[in-house]
């Protein structure tokens, strides 16, 4: 259940990385903003996030694919 924590988490590595791509990934939707946290942020495998969220592991692969496209879109703007 350590995905609860995502927005505390979030507050601690946003003042460490400030980074463009951080705020990107704080700014989308929970349900790609989490997956990408804890898999790039956090080391997580998709098979992990899965079981976290309580989703299927092919879920968490969409949902970080359209996470990469949302934030390649958001990013090319800036």
């Amino acid at each position: 259940e350590e995905y609860l924590c995502f927005e505390e988490a979030g507050k601690e590595h946003g003042s460490e990385i400030g980074s463009d791509v951080y705020d990107a990934v704080m700014a989308l939707e929970n349900k790609y903003a989490i997956p990408t946290y804890l898999y790039y942020y956090e080391g997580y495998k998709t098979g992990e996030i899965a079981e976290m969220l309580h989703e299927k592991q092919s879920t968490i692969q969409t949902r970080l694919a359209k996470a990469r496209e949302l934030l390649k879109l958001e990013l090319d703007r800036k």
